[in-house]
């Protein structure tokens, strides 16, 4: 009986300690001792409390930006990509309409380059032709813009000349008029 009434008091002993110990501003001695030791020893110390959860490396999210280039991963553009490609194939506009409204991403060289190797790497024959007229879509696109400017281009061009002209003309006439009159 001795010893039962020993061990009882020495538990609610410990557990009226452990209690008392919750509500204290700071960790008890043999906290901060068992601190001390796990530091020295080198293992990471115990987390005891909300604040010791917040302050340690859990939240530390530097990790994510540790990349020092701008350059979004591989992953990221296969991703960024197969959306792009589905926004092209899944439109309800006609895919021409589609690849002049997004005319510079259509003509980025890495995004061609993307799309034809994923024509090259696909074994399904439906998809494979569907890519390829959606690819010959894009080349025909680009030659059309491209024969647009260029007709722009000498438009322009052709209107500087006519203008040219006609102030040369205008200037001819300005002269005849000049030595006619005597001035």
């Amino acid at each position: 009986m001795h010893l039962t009434s020993t061990v009882l008091a020495a538990a609610a002993c410990g557990s009226a300690i452990q209690k008392s110990e919750a509500f204290t501003r700071g960790p008890s001695g043999g906290t901060q001792q068992r601190r001390r030791d796990v530091a020295q020893s080198g293992r990471k110390a115990p987390l005891f409390g909300i604040m010791d959860e917040v302050n340690s490396d859990a939240f530390d999210l530097s990790s994510l930006l540790a990349t020092d280039d701008d350059e979004p991963s591989t992953n990221e553009m296969e991703k960024a990509y197969e959306m792009f490609l589905g926004q092209l194939v899944f439109s309800t506009n006609d895919p021409r309409i589609d690849i002049m409204d997004n005319y510079d991403l259509v003509m980025d060289p890495a995004w061609l380059t993307w799309l034809t190797r994923k024509i090259a790497g696909t074994t399904d024959v439906e998809e494979k032709m569907a890519l390829q007229d959606l690819n010959d879509m894009i080349i025909d696109v680009k030659k059309r813009v491209e024969l647009s400017k260029a007709a722009e281009e000498r438009a322009a061009k052709e209107a500087e000349e006519r203008d040219a002209e006609r102030i040369a003309a205008a200037e001819a006439e300005m002269e005849e008029g000049r030595s006619l009159s005597g001035t």
